[in-house]
This record gives C-alpha cells, sequence and structure tokens, in this order.
C-alpha cells in the first residue's frame, strides 16, 4: 500500500512519472505553438522569381516599345516553350533513373548515360534560349541592351 508523502503527493515512484510526463507535454506543447505562431507572423523571404518572370519584370523595368514588345513577347514565348520541352524530355529520365536507383543492385552505367542525356537536354534548351535571348537583344538599342543584361544579372543574385 502507497502513502502519502508530508508533501501530500502520493509516495512512490508513480507520482513523479506522472509530474515528469505532464512537464515534457506541456514543454512540448509550449514549443509546438510557439513555432506555429512563429511561422504565421514572421516575413519569411520569398523564393525567387523564375527566369521567365524576372525577364517579364525586366522588360517592364526598361520601357520596351510595340515593336520592341512584340520581340520580347517572342522571347517569352519560345523560352517558356522550351522550358516545358524541356520537363517533358526530363521527366521520364529522371523517372527511369529513380527507378533504377531503388534497385538492390541499380546499374551506375545506365544511371550515367541518362543523366548524362539530360544533361544533354539541358544544353541544348540553354543554346535555343540564348539563341531566342539574341534575337530579341537585337531589336533593342545598345543602351536598352545593356540596361536589360545589367537587371538580368542583378535579379539573378
Amino acid at each position: 500500500m502507497t502513502g502519502i508523502d508530508p508533501s501530500g503527493r502520493p509516495a512512490g515512484g508513480r507520482g513523479r512519472f506522472l509530474l515528469v510526463a505532464f512537464a515534457l507535454s506541456l514543454t512540448l506543447n509550449i514549443f509546438f505553438v510557439a513555432g506555429l505562431v512563429w511561422t504565421r507572423t514572421m516575413n519569411h523571404p520569398a523564393p525567387p522569381p523564375a527566369a521567365a518572370e524576372r525577364f517579364e519584370q525586366i522588360a517592364k523595368d526598361i520601357n520596351l516599345t510595340g515593336d520592341q514588345l512584340a520581340a520580347f513577347n517572342q522571347f517569352e514565348q519560345a523560352f517558356r516553350e522550351r522550358q516545358r520541352q524541356l520537363r517533358d524530355q526530363n521527366r521520364p529520365i529522371f523517372e527511369v533513373v529513380w527507378s533504377e536507383l531503388v534497385k538492390p543492385q541499380p546499374d551506375q552505367d545506365k544511371i550515367s548515360s541518362l543523366i548524362a542525356q539530360a544533361g544533354e537536354n539541358r544544353r541544348a534548351a540553354q543554346k535555343d534560349n540564348t539563341a531566342a535571348l539574341i534575337t530579341f537583344l537585337a531589336a533593342l538599342p545598345p543602351e536598352q541592351r545593356a540596361r536589360f543584361a545589367d537587371l538580368a544579372q542583378q535579379r539573378r543574385r
């Protein structure tokens, strides 16, 4: 039979265990609520905009005229389409890579070959995007072209 100690609590380890469990539970709950409040109230930096969105903002900042805006729209459409094609080309490649990685004995040569193919697809897209950018920049006078390049480099940082 357990008695009551002079402090009024049950004697023995059971009372102490319940007190420790309560203290741990209270501590965890306080940290959980504090974390929830922090995530809701703190200003978290927005993720950097994608390249297409950066280019759109730069185009607004350099005040494109009608013909220049038409050239920009062609560039933007070509850029977005090429990026979509790249995703469509590389998605199945990386699905095969992942299916190979989860095997007990993954074929490293196959994985390397697939990654090389995805890299080649990316390089081809970069070449196409660069060609489209050069065509657009040719429609700009030297001052606007330099301003576009400066803003593109600044926003990338």
